[in-house]
């Protein structure tokens, strides 16, 4: 290699680390009271669907600490999960946040007090954050605007609350006008659009026209989101003049073509711009997904050729994750994946069941209505346990409840620890106790959640063991989703 060659090469790689490090954020975390526990970093994919992406995952050391190194193009809300607790921040490119959480005990936190596992709080403070800093100027104008609306949400009277919101929009211009953050300027905008939609309606015309019009899509400015998604829902269906539910059904029930749907919605001229045309039928494809009158099958369909043929790649993605949200646990859906281990170290995942049913079960031992269907799942096991696993995983904070339990009955069945895998508590979307699910023999969802042993399954079962033992192989598969429906 010639030096000239070796400086050029040098000099390339050093512009392309300059450019790979403008879009670098560092967030360094100090959470006293959380060694040992995993901190889980999420976005989100889309703020149509709300889809959560965890982007990185980082066990907090010895000395409370926990750091995570992304890159991201654009300013954007991302949360930390920690045990059932949930709290964020905004970070912009390029940037280091040094953030400390008070501190927790957790060995005093009690699920018994949060029994539909409602998301936990830790404060914390970024302690490098300048004045001028994104989350700051967030923070400063959403307690403004809550307090605003927490003194005056008794007037009834729309014209004196419009006149005391314009007092106010003037009032937080004096303090935000000089301010250089092309984020926060647009959040702030819709905000206060978002506001005065509710506060003194205009017409929808005028709303489209100054802030919708141009199309240009704020897809990770959380206020520009929920403007949206408020103003435009259900506008297809009962919001615009233009469009004829008629033409919707049809396009959707006999054509199930998004070249169609999309010339639909065009008969709307506020839907001129094609970008936005495309997000609205995004959203009206989410909203009737479940009613009565249009055709899941076809929606999918649907969502599909968008998947395909769009020209954005953001709606690729929102379409992918509204197929997702809608299918996800369904009958027929793949199960998520899990590991588990028992008391004596044993390690089983879902695939080592493989050509069985699994019945699993999430209950803890302080739930009255988990230790009640207990006897009754024995009764079930001793009945079915030839062609159905029976499995149930405690999700009891601490292991000494757990094994205590162990020790004073005598269940049949294979228990589990959940070992703090909030990962597996999220892919089932546990939210209470207990929760059923049943697993065919291919991996895919055949029953979930309803299925509780005092339920009467009994019979359920049977018909399951008489598919499994004598029906064609080919067909087994078919049957066993019928007898839900």
């Amino acid at each position: 290699m010639t030096p000239k060659y070796f400086k050029l090469l040098l000099f390339f790689l050093i512009c392309q680390l300059s450019v790979y490090s403008q879009f670098d954020v560092t967030i360094n975390g100090k959470f006293p009271g959380a060694e040992g526990k995993t901190v889980r970093l999420f976005e989100y994919s889309d703020m149509l669907t709300y889809r959560q992406n965890k982007i990185a995952s980082y066990t907090v050391d010895d000395d409370a600490r926990f750091k995570f190194n992304i890159q991201i193009y654009e300013p954007q809300y991302v949360f930390f999960r920690i045990d059932h607790a949930r709290n964020g921040l905004f970070i912009e490119p390029g940037k280091t946040y040094n953030i400390e959480f008070d501190f927790v005990d957790f060995d005093l936190i009690d699920n018994r007090r949060n029994p539909y596992l409602d998301p936990l709080y830790f404060p914390f403070t970024i302690t490098n954050e300048k004045p001028d800093g994104i989350n700051v100027l967030i923070d400063s104008l959403d307690k403004l605007t809550d307090d605003f609306l927490y003194e005056n949400f008794s007037i009834a009277n729309r014209g004196r609350m419009a006149g005391l919101l314009a007092d106010f929009k003037n009032s937080t211009n004096a303090l935000f006008e000089n301010v250089d953050n092309e984020f926060f300027t647009q959040y702030y905008k819709y905000k206060f659009g978002k506001l005065n939609n509710i506060i003194a309606p205009k017409s929808n015309n005028e709303v489209v026209a100054k802030y919708f019009f141009d199309g240009k899509i704020q897809y990770n400015n959380i206020e520009y989101m929920e403007f949206f998604n408020s103003f435009f829902e259900n506008f297809v269906i009962r919001g615009s003049r233009n469009i004829r539910i008629q033409d919707v059904e049809f396009t959707v029930n006999e054509l199930a073509s998004y070249t169609a749907l999309m010339d639909s919605l065009g008969k709307d001229t506020l839907l001129r711009n094609e970008v936005l045309r495309e997000m609205v039928l995004l959203k009206t494809l989410d909203e009737i997904y479940h009613e009565r009158d249009f055709s899941k099958r076809n929606i999918d369909s649907i969502l599909n050729q968008v998947v395909l043929q769009s020209k954005f790649p953001r709606h690729k993605q929102i379409a992918e994750n509204i197929l997702w949200s809608k299918n996800y646990l369904s009958i027929g859906s793949p199960a998520p994946d899990l590991v588990l281990e028992n008391e004596k170290g044993e390690k089983y995942s879902l695939s080592d069941f493989s050509g069985k049913f699994v019945y699993i079960s999430f209950f803890t031992t302080w739930c009255i209505p988990c230790l009640a269907e207990l006897p009754v799942k024995q009764d079930l096991y001793e009945q079915y346990g030839d062609f159905i696993e029976f499995i149930s995983i405690s999700v009891d904070r601490h292991t000494y409840p757990y094994y205590n339990f162990l020790r004073q009955n005598d269940y049949s069945w294979r228990f589990f620890h959940f070992n703090d895998d909030f990962n597996l508590l999220d892919d089932y979307q546990v939210r209470s106790y207990p929760v059923f699910i049943l697993i065919c023999p291919q991996g895919n969802i055949l029953n979930y959640p309803r299925l509780y042993p005092s339920n009467a399954i009994a019979g359920y079962f049977e018909r399951l063991k008489r598919i499994y033992f004598q029906s064609d192989r080919k067909n087994r598969q078919r049957l066993y989703y019928n007898l839900n429906r």
